[in-house]
């Protein structure tokens, strides 16, 4: 794909294809099963699970009454849903569950109400959550080893390793304090750890003075590396801070001790609207990272420490973090592609704008969109390709051509489709726009 900078004399680059199934704006869209599905959640409560190789709905139902926070996959053959209804529920939608589901689309039915006659998956789990600041859930899996502690991050995790994910962990907005957050288990349901936020830090941490940091507006739970017990849980705050706290839970008193504060920074002069996080689990290669997005033009790189020791304190809290003014405010949502090499935002301009993990430069620009855009994912992408470094897109598309030999017709596709690296952007028309990038 040429450069779509809006420096550039080149033509802007098109969307593939435009999904159009939404009456109310698109609020979360997130790929799963190695590219083959796409889910989209809209401000009204419903959620469409998309075929990427046919561009058809597989399922459609309306799990929330009001709009949709959240969604994601848990192992093979599970979606969790989260509204603004103070509900996250857990479906079981593996391949085997779509047929007999309804497709009818909320722009056939001309309603976005209703979603009675729409047969939903089976409901495994149910939880109430508090949803007054409307902060989507985070999740990183549980996995069983050495130490029943042991986690692994969402993004990276291999598909072996997910489909053998018997439980997770989820961090929600706390119930009794919209400014901390909690950590959940699923499929248990207990809650394992409460209240975690500066109010709750350690008196050693108060170095930091007293910072008042107003609602969570977006979080993300992470290992800090796949044989580490160290749990991190990082936070975009109401007041503009980026936060990071820490717990290690091979600690015989994990569970009431509380949380360590390893990084605070103000770098936003607005809400933060969404952060993401680059671990080494994502890569070896590649240091830890939390990006941040505002209200305000700012993006922000801040650098995440190794798990302090009593000798050792944590060395992000005197390097400030790298940052780059865009000019653009309102970059809604913010995610970072899985090899590591670039991110993107999705504007309230109706832009979705490509950045390089490395330097914060602009690389390219998606306009498509006529209002705003407030939701984007990247599709699983491998981590020997990409922005920096790799093979030619000449190359890689001769490789993708090879690979797809002696199947049948209709698998070949499939495979074409699910190897693109995709992109997907929702906006507040309703539809969903799909690209592919570098």
């Amino acid at each position: 794909m040429g450069s779509g900078r809006e420096d550039s004399s080149h033509p802007p680059p098109l969307p593939l294809y435009v999904l159009r199934g939404h009456l109310a704006q698109i609020n979360v869209v997130h790929f799963l099963r190695s590219n083959s599905r796409l889910l989209t959640g809209d401000a009204e409560g419903w959620v469409i699970m998309w075929k990427i190789s046919s561009r058809r709905p597989l399922v459609v139902w309306r799990p929330h009454e009001n709009a949709i926070l959240g969604l994601r996959e848990w192992g093979e053959d599970k979606v969790i849903t989260h509204g603004r209804d103070n509900k996250l529920y857990a479906w079981k939608l593996g391949t085997a569950d779509e047929s007999g589901l309804s497709t009818t689309l909320p722009v056939e039915t001309r309603s976005s109400a209703g979603g009675q006659s729409h047969r939903a998956p089976w409901l495994l789990h149910s939880m109430d959550t508090n949803s007054l600041n409307f902060c989507s859930f985070a999740m990183c899996y549980e996995h069983r080893g050495a130490s029943a502690n042991t986690l692994a991050p969402l993004v990276g995790v291999g598909e072996g390793d997910r489909s053998s994910a018997d439980s997770i962990l989820i961090a929600l907005p706390s119930a009794l304090d919209s400014d901390s957050i909690d950590i959940m288990q699923l499929p248990s349901g207990n809650r394992l750890y409460s209240s975690i936020g500066m109010a709750k830090t350690t008196p050693t941490e108060m170095r930091h003075g007293l910072i008042v940091t107003g609602m969570a507006m977006s979080i993300s739970l992470f290992h800090h590396s796949p044989d580490s017990n160290f749990l991190m849980l990082a936070a975009g705050f109401e007041s503009g801070h980026v936060c990071l706290f820490g717990q290690d839970t091979s600690s015989v008193n994990h569970s009431v001790s509380p949380w360590q504060s390893l990084y605070v920074h103000k770098a936003h002069s607005q809400p933060v609207l969404s952060i993401a996080t680059l671990s080494s689990t994502t890569s070896p290669f590649i240091r830890n990272y939390i990006f941040s997005s505002s209200a305000d033009s700012v993006i922000a790189k801040h650098y995440i420490p190794h798990p302090p020791t009593d000798d050792t304190p944590s060395e992000a809290t005197a390097k400030p973090p790298k940052t780059v003014t865009t000019h653009h405010t309102g970059q809604q949502s913010l995610v970072v592609r899985s090899d590591g090499k670039i991110l993107a935002t999705s504007g309230w301009d109706g832009k979705v704008r490509i950045y390089s993990t490395k330097s914060l430069k602009e690389l390219a620009v998606l306009k498509w969109h006529k209002d705003g855009c407030y939701a984007v994912d990247f599709g699983y992408v491998g981590g020997t390709e990409g922005v920096a470094g790799g093979d030619s897109v000449d190359m890689q598309l001769q490789k993708r051509e090879t690979s797809v030999t002696g199947m049948t017709v209709s698998a070949a596709r499939e495979k074409r489709e699910q190897e693109r690296h995709w992109i997907a952007a929702g906006g507040k028309d309703g539809k969903v726009t799909l690209w592919e990038v570098y």
